[in-house]
């Protein structure tokens, strides 16, 4: 017997079950996954002197507007890839460390929802500054994108408006507030604008912008009154039908006094006869006989 396949075996489980659990180790799977079958697909290509950028051009998301039209689906399968092995670990370092926060307010169905929100308006962003700003003319029939930090970037941001306070470790700075490492990332990717990754960082401001949106709007629904709902018009009515229920239980309360006079008008007659009851005892006694 393998005195390491208990190991083995407890691993493997526990690695399924953190698998099944937790949606920032899928989405880190998904990413990997992905760089790897696109890597060794362009490495199979090359082999037969089929240039890689073929496969490049039908996932990475280009600026131009009419290749774009072409291309649809690349706004989707661009944050699944990622330039090299570097620019994949770092994206899944911030993915699992923003992401952490992110779940402490919030659902993993909401952090994927606003990973590919937030993917989609970075993208819409990329593809807006090329077209738009002249200074991105000479490049914009060129120009493409890769990778999911605009989606980082907007969970990020998210975590950030919900838990502003919230301490992060940053290595050799110490405990630093998560609104403060959110809003220094944001005002990087301003500062770098015209740099030579200009479209990854107009898909940061992008992705920034939909977590903010994303955040102040989930806030804005907590503390939204809530409308009545069928239900709560049923008890409403319930409450009425209490109401008048209350009327009746009073008559039944007086019903309960007139027994109890009754009864000390039977002692009365038992003790002195009948003739010692007054008048009003007398007629008392005839509507309850009656």
């Amino acid at each position: 017997m393998n005195p390491y396949e208990p190991f083995s075996m407890s691993f493997k489980e526990n690695f399924k079950q953190q698998l099944r659990q937790s949606i920032l180790m899928q989405l880190g799977l998904v990413n990997v996954a992905v760089y790897i079958f696109i890597r060794m697909l362009i490495m199979i290509l090359q082999l037969f002197n089929i240039p890689g950028e073929t496969v490049m051009s039908c996932i990475a998301m280009p600026a131009e507007w009419h290749t774009l039209l072409l291309r649809p689906w690349t706004i989707i399968t661009y944050m699944l890839m990622h330039n090299g092995a570097s620019h994949l670990f770092m994206n899944l370092l911030c993915l699992i460390w923003f992401g952490r926060y992110f779940l402490e307010s919030f659902s993993q169905r909401q952090l994927i929802t606003l990973y590919t929100i937030g993917g989609i308006v970075g993208g819409a962003f990329f593809a807006l500054a090329y077209n738009v700003f002249p200074y991105f003319a000479p490049q914009l029939s060129t120009a493409s994108l890769v990778g999911a930090s605009g989606a980082i970037t907007a969970i990020m941001v998210a975590a950030a408006v919900k838990q502003p306070n919230r301490p992060v470790g940053i290595f050799l700075l110490g405990q630093i507030k998560l609104a403060y490492v959110a809003g220094a990332m944001v005002l990087f990717s301003t500062m770098s604008i015209l740099g030579s990754n200009a479209g990854g960082e107009f898909c940061h401001l992008g992705g920034a912008l939909a977590g903010l949106l994303f955040a102040l709007y989930l806030q804005h629904l907590e503390h939204k009154p809530k409308r009545p709902k069928k239900e709560d018009t049923r008890q409403e009515n319930n409450q009425q039908y209490h109401y008048v229920k209350s009327d009746l239980g009073s008559e039944t309360v007086e019903t309960e006094d007139c027994d109890q006079d009754l009864d000390e008008i039977l002692n009365k007659i038992k003790r002195s006869g009948y003739n010692s009851l007054t008048s009003e005892e007398k007629q008392q006694l005839f509507k309850s006989n009656k």
